[in-house]
């Protein structure tokens, strides 16, 4: 029990350090940096769930499993746009111009 409250603990400090992070502006630059941080303690926990699966089949089985986040089976049009890019697959004609038109 008790390492399982230490684990615990260490993960709620590590949460409570990164909160507190005062960053002035929505754009400033440290902005990305407080996410990267929660992305990496997000990684290690998806860790301890799933060791076996690879990095990001691990990090969407956690959020699927464990957050509210209706979004988690989206895809970024950006995303898509340069993945269509690169394969040049004339049964894709319809979804690349959907990509380039946005919508």
């Amino acid at each position: 029990m008790a390492d399982i409250e230490r684990f615990t603990q260490y993960f709620e400090e590590e949460i409570n350090r990164v909160t507190k992070i005062i960053i002035e502006g929505e754009n400033h630059p440290a902005t990305l940096h407080k996410k990267l941080i929660f992305a990496a303690i997000l990684d290690s926990l998806s860790k301890c769930i799933f060791p076996r699966k690879g990095n990001k089949d691990r990090f969407i089985s956690f959020l699927i499993e464990f957050s509210e986040w209706q979004d988690h089976d989206r895809i970024s049009l950006p995303h898509l746009f340069r993945l269509l890019k690169r394969n040049p697959e004339p049964a894709f004609f319809k979804l690349r111009n959907f990509t380039t038109r946005g919508g």
